[in-house]
């Protein structure tokens, strides 16, 4: 639900106007990634879990779906990584049992929102 990198820093290089402020040439921009991806101008009901949202045909409008960075910057194995992740899940989810150990942990919010105990989860081989 969130993204390591909370927050992208980029250099404006030309003056811009953004919903009547004025950015200077030279200023640094401060992107908040989660905005982008909890915004349901950009996503159709962002909070809840849809894997299948990024299936969809138009699903992340240009510029909106930043997991792997953008651009010039965007992660060289961004491929590879969703390949990995999806065949790991994949086993996980269909050979093994899994329990959560404190399902009550409470919840830290800086950096990012998760359990304090990193949700400690037991796997058993089904």
């Amino acid at each position: 639900m969130a993204n390591i990198a909370q927050i992208i820093f980029r250099l404006a290089t030309k003056e811009a106007e953004y919903k009547g402020y004025k950015i200077p040439k030279g200023w640094h921009v401060i992107l908040w990634v989660r905005y982008l991806h909890t915004n349901p101008d950009n996503f159709d009901d962002p909070m809840c879990f849809n894997p299948h949202r990024w299936n969809e045909a138009g699903a992340a409008k240009p510029g909106t779906y930043q997991v792997f960075g953008g651009g010039l910057r965007i992660c060289a194995g961004n491929m590879l990584v969703r390949i990995q992740l999806a065949i790991l899940l994949h086993h996980l989810s269909t050979g093994y049992k899994w329990v959560l150990l404190n399902p009550d942990a409470e919840l830290i919010y800086l950096s990012h929102p998760g359990p304090v105990d990193g949700v400690d989860v037991a796997f058993n081989k089904i």
